[in-house]
């Protein structure tokens, strides 16, 4: 039961966050929505074949079956690093009554805050 849940969260939450990313920067403009996701699977499916015979050549290169495996690594490392670099967080429009009262940067207002001052 658990790992449909997790599947079902990891098959729509990036496609949640690219509806949301597409309309926060307006993409209407540049193209579609459609076309945003026909060539997400394009691209998805170019880069499976390709992460296949990376790989297939690798073990073939190493004669070791842990190929994979480090090429796994390599590759999670180099996606983070682009990760990190590139992407911004969408951490949604907060609602009225969850926006923060005063500025929160400021200590008196802080302090005033969490102790009722």
């Amino acid at each position: 039961m658990l790992g449909g849940v997790a599947n079902t969260m990891m098959a729509t939450l990036f496609e949640s966050w690219m509806v949301s990313e597409f309309h926060k920067r307006k993409l209407e403009e540049v193209g579609s929505l459609k076309d945003v996701f026909g060539m997400m699977t394009m691209i998805n499916g170019v880069v499976a074949i390709l992460a296949g015979v990376i790989v297939q050549e690798a073990t073939e290169f190493t004669q070791t079956k842990t190929a994979p495996f480090m090429c796994a690594v390599f590759f999670l490392v180099v996606g983070f690093d682009l990760m990190l670099r590139k992407w911004s967080e969408n951490f949604g429009e907060p609602t009225e009554t969850e926006k923060p009262e005063g500025n929160m940067s400021d200590k008196k207002t802080f302090a005033q805050l969490v102790y009722g001052e």
